[in-house]
């Protein structure tokens, strides 16, 4: 038979009051950092690979002249987006300048 001083089970009960242990944390940040870099080699090595692939495949049918006319409109065509939509982090400052002063105003009613 334990002795009261023996008995885990109150230590057991005091690490379970905690809100957050510190162990959850730990074990939340490598979930989530073996999620991170399981997402990243997916999304990075597929994309590669068909460009590989196409770029190739492109090059055999079409020769250099095709593969440097499309290279060409790619970057046209990055140079024209970039100048024609707007600043989306001025827009989303401007959005939470806008909000905060909303909220004020509607805190002072």
């Amino acid at each position: 038979m334990l002795h009261k001083r023996d008995d885990p089970l109150p230590i057991l009960q005091a690490r379970s009051l905690l809100p957050n242990p510190p162990n959850t944390y730990l074990t939340n940040d490598i979930a989530r950092f073996c999620v991170s870099l399981s997402n990243l080699y997916s999304n990075l090595s597929k994309p590669i690979l068909d460009l590989l692939i196409f770029n190739f495949q492109l090059f055999t049918n079409v020769g250099w002249r095709g593969s440097a006319g499309l290279a060409a409109n790619y970057v046209v065509t990055a140079a024209i987006l970039r100048a024609v939509t707007p600043s989306f982090g001025k827009l989303a400052a401007v959005e939470a300048r806008l909000e905060g002063e909303y909220r004020g105003m509607q805190s002072r009613i």
